[in-house]
């Protein structure tokens, strides 16, 4: 749970406005949730990763894309980004490139690289999270 902070800290979660429920203890709500992880047989091991991969989704809404010009760029060093990097074991300027860039393939030989606005790039930050996100139920 080293990834987590308040609710409020997470862009994603900021939506909703609401960050606490009236006579809801989470600890609680986090033994129960276990309990159901428990009894569809995930192993304590896949439970954490479970975990690991909802704190990379949060953080990955918190990852902020600035246009420097006509290029889009990441700040490898926001807190976010490099949890969101850790925990999925990518390397940080591959991350950052996979993010800010599309590959324009021109021939089974011949491809290029393109930056993309800050507002294409939000939405491939979205779109990777939804991915990631909806990768745990299936």
């Amino acid at each position: 749970l080293d990834y987590f902070g308040h609710a409020s800290s997470f862009v994603y979660l900021q939506r909703s406005g609401r960050y606490e429920l009236h006579d809801v203890d989470d600890a609680d709500m986090f033994k129960e949730t276990q309990a159901a992880m428990t009894a569809i047989g995930l192993q304590p091991d896949e439970q954490a990763d479970t975990i690991k991969i909802i704190a990379a989704v949060l953080h990955m809404g918190n990852i902020p894309l600035s246009d420097k010009g006509s290029v889009c760029t990441v700040q490898q060093d926001n807190s976010s980004f490099q949890v969101v990097c850790q925990i999925l074991g990518i390397d940080p300027a591959m991350m950052q490139k996979a993010l800010t860039h599309k590959l324009i393939t021109v021939s089974q030989t011949e491809r290029y690289e393109s930056p993309l606005p800050a507002q294409q790039a939000m939405s491939v930050r979205e779109s990777l999270a939804r991915a990631l996100y909806s990768l745990l139920f299936d």
